[in-house]
């Protein structure tokens, strides 16, 4: 008698494990050359999907800091310009902006976070009417 290719209670898996036989080293036969050559169904990837939503949220978040720091570098060369056009010192410029001139340098030389930053040196831009726009064609002032 022939046994089945496979019972209920096995696994196709075991079934194309197991050696055929006297002649398993002979032609596969086409049930089991079928199956092995069916397309497996890969497993489902979320980790990629999760991955991929984390990178592009790390892009976001990057090219946001990116804008931040450029619009940070032109309120500070926008401030110096319009110091140097008024003819104040640096001393002058911190306390019109409402800082101490120690705060002020670490500022220009961008030792602090420009995400906290902007908000405050916006306020000053505005309070001192500085334009920040024309100040691109002047380069930067140091």
């Amino acid at each position: 008698m022939s046994r089945p290719a496979h019972t209920p209670l096995e696994p196709a898996s075991a079934v194309l494990s197991r050696a055929s036989g006297p002649d398993a080293n002979g032609p596969l036969p086409s049930a089991r050359l079928a199956a092995i050559l069916a397309p497996a169904n890969p497993p489902k990837l979320k980790f990629l999907d999760k991955l991929i939503a984390e990178q592009k949220e790390y892009d976001a978040s990057r090219v946001r800091a990116l804008t931040d720091s450029e619009e940070f570098s032109q309120l500070i060369r926008a401030l110096n310009f319009a110091a140097e056009l008024r003819e104040w010192s640096q001393r002058r410029l911190a306390a019109k902006i409402g800082l101490p001139k120690s705060t002020w340098q670490r500022v220009c030389q961008a030792n602090v976070n420009p995400a906290e930053w902007l908000p405050r040196l916006r306020t000053a831009a505005a309070r001192l009417r500085t334009n920040v726009e024309g100040i691109e064609s002047h380069g930067p002032i140091a």
